[in-house]
């Protein structure tokens, strides 16, 4: 050539002939020197990580094809006029340069252990993109969420929450067995408590002293005070809407709970403390509340008592799709106290003999369940079909199954985690549904499609 520099159109195998790239180098330059210039023109390129000697180049003519123009994949082998530069001592004077011709780089190969190209820099970036947004997904549903107070939740968040779970009350009356009223115990009279001026926390202590005084738990079964933990019953799971937060003055558990800190699971009984105006409707909607988030934690089936250790004791339980109250006197009060510390109901998993105690018109509170049972969806065998409705497309809808997307992830290739979830935290289990989720979209065929061939 007429001059002492030499411009080459470089293009990488597998790229579209519109991806060439002008490299210029002075025409008694060699090979080596070609690919060092090549590797500083590309230099931010991720397809160019190796060392610069490490590339592969090949002097083709790559004919023209007006029909595809600068979209034609320009593949390596697929070209017949080319040489394989691979003595780099060569020199580029020694090359008949023309417009058809150009310099071919071989695509990049794994180095050093690291996957190179397009693809690597795809499933990154896929892979990046993807946990930002399960961050911000799951950012979203906590901000939405409203923070309630349990002693403090209004009329209107209390129906929302009933409302969601599909929970109706029920009040229900019966007579409590005289045999075992603190009356029937000989030596045994009960007085009232005596409420001071202080706040009901501020008396917890005396309040404890009294119960331990006026009753009669099995052994091993003791009270515990709760009010201090004002975190005690924080749940996110009572509803999508609200997080439930508060705690209550008292409960009853066994023994090996509380030495281990494991109050809420060990709860059997809960004790919400009023010294004056304990009818009112909104200590009604805190004991609710409290007995929700204590059924979505406890190894038992809770009762919480809302008394003012006087004459007013009313008791509140989940049974299927409602939660029963009921109210009674002092002398009865303590009575059916002791009767339910003595039968606690713990689930399935946890021991099956008190599942199988029958109830009665005068045990009703056997009847009692979980915070899941009670919300459980309506059977189809229990429901009553519209007069005039399709009762084969009724029944159809009620059949239908909820699918959980979760369900069709795969385990893993070891080990299914899920078989570990007992012993798992809950951010634990949300990175590895997070991640299992992530590597079915990397590999899906629909995101595969959009790689091309060869990276």
């Amino acid at each position: 050539m007429a001059t002492d520099t030499l411009t080459l159109f470089c293009i990488i195998s597998g790229d579209p002939l519109s991806f060439a790239f002008p490299v210029k180098v002075q025409s008694s330059a060699s090979v080596d020197e070609l690919k060092k210039a090549i590797k500083e023109t590309q230099k931010d390129a991720p397809h160019f990580t190796i060392p610069a000697n490490e590339l592969v180049l090949w002097q083709a003519t790559v004919p023209t094809d007006k029909n595809t123009g600068g979209e034609r994949i320009i593949e390596l082998d697929s070209l017949d006029d080319k040489t394989k530069l691979d003595n780099p001592r060569t020199s580029l004077s020694k090359l008949i340069v023309d417009d058809s011709t150009y310099i071919i780089v071989e695509r990049p190969k794994a180095h050093a252990g690291r996957p190179l190209g397009l693809k690597r820099d795809f499933d990154t970036a896929m892979l990046e993109g993807l946990e930002k947004i399960m961050t911000i997904l799951h950012e979203l549903k906590e901000e939405k969420k409203s923070v309630i107070s349990l002693s403090r939740v209004t009329e209107r968040e209390f129906r929302d929450i009933m409302n969601e779970n599909g929970l109706a009350q029920r009040a229900i009356s019966f007579a409590v067995d005289p045999t075992t009223l603190p009356a029937a115990i000989p030596g045994r009279h009960i007085e009232p408590f005596a409420w001071g001026p202080e706040s009901e926390a501020a008396q917890a202590d005396d309040c404890k002293e009294w119960l331990e005084n006026n009753t009669r738990l099995p052994e091993g079964i003791l009270f515990c005070i709760t009010s201090r933990n004002a975190n005690l019953l924080r749940t996110m799971s009572a509803s999508t809407k609200y997080e439930l937060n508060g705690t209550t003055d008292m409960v009853i558990l066994p023994e090996e709970y509380l030495n281990t800190t494991l109050l809420v699971p060990g709860l059997q009984i809960g004790i919400e403390l009023k010294k004056s105006d304990v009818g009112y409707q909104k200590h009604t909607f805190e004991a609710t509340l409290q007995l929700l988030s204590a059924s979505l934690s406890s190894n038992f089936c809770p009762v919480i008592v809302l008394t003012d250790l006087k004459e007013y004791w009313r008791f509140f339980w989940l049974e299927p799709r409602v939660i029963v109250t009921c109210e009674f006197g002092l002398q009865d009060g303590v009575a059916l106290l002791e009767k339910i510390a003595h039968e606690p109901r713990p689930t399935p998993i946890v021991d099956t003999a008190f599942q199988s105690i029958p109830a009665t018109d005068a045990t009703p509170y056997r009847r009692r369940c979980q915070f899941t049972e009670a919300v459980r969806r309506t059977p189809v065998e229990d429901v009553v079909l519209p007069e005039g409705s399709s009762s084969a497309h009724q029944v159809r809808k009620l059949q239908r199954t909820v699918t959980d997307i979760t369900d069709s992830l795969p385990g893993g290739d070891v080990a299914d985690m899920r078989d570990f979830f007992d012993v798992m935290t809950e951010e634990e289990k949300s990175k590895w549904w997070t991640k299992c989720a992530l590597e079915v979209m990397k590999n899906s065929p629909a995101l595969q499609a959009l790689i091309p061939d060869g990276y």
